[in-house]
């Protein structure tokens, strides 16, 4: 059993290499991606929290088909109080689900966005 693991091939398990042969980990950054970064991040974050986040939280305590046939939203969520609804109701608790939802929505829109807005940004002159 012992000369298996011996004799197994463990090249594709090294590190990748440049032309030089040193291991290179660094990543290129690119043009203005400086001022890319914080703005792409404050508004994926708003988006989640305003329009993904609201809707889900909605759907989360009201259902599927009330808040469509009803056309339901948020109107004002202010802290430490009660959140209104375009139906007149107020939501007292359960805040924290929102937060819960609106963060893991930002994280996939971000992570998921973030890359591909990265590549249409002009490379950095040498």
């Amino acid at each position: 059993m012992t000369d298996t693991w011996r004799n197994l091939d463990l090249s594709v398990m090294e590190p990748l290499a440049n032309d030089s042969g040193q291991r290179n980990a660094r990543v290129e950054l690119r043009r203005f991606e400086y001022l890319l970064f914080l703005p792409w991040a404050l508004g994926t974050l708003m988006f989640s929290i305003r329009v993904i986040g609201a809707r889900l939280f909605l759907v989360y305590v009201y259902g599927w088909n009330t808040v469509q046939q009803e056309q339901l939203r948020l109107l004002e969520m202010p802290k430490n109080a009660p959140w209104l609804v375009s139906n007149g109701d107020s939501i007292e608790k359960g805040h924290f689900v929102h937060f819960v939802i609106s963060s893991a929505c930002w994280l996939a829109l971000f992570f998921a966005t973030y890359p591909l807005i990265r590549l249409l940004l002009p490379k950095k002159h040498e």
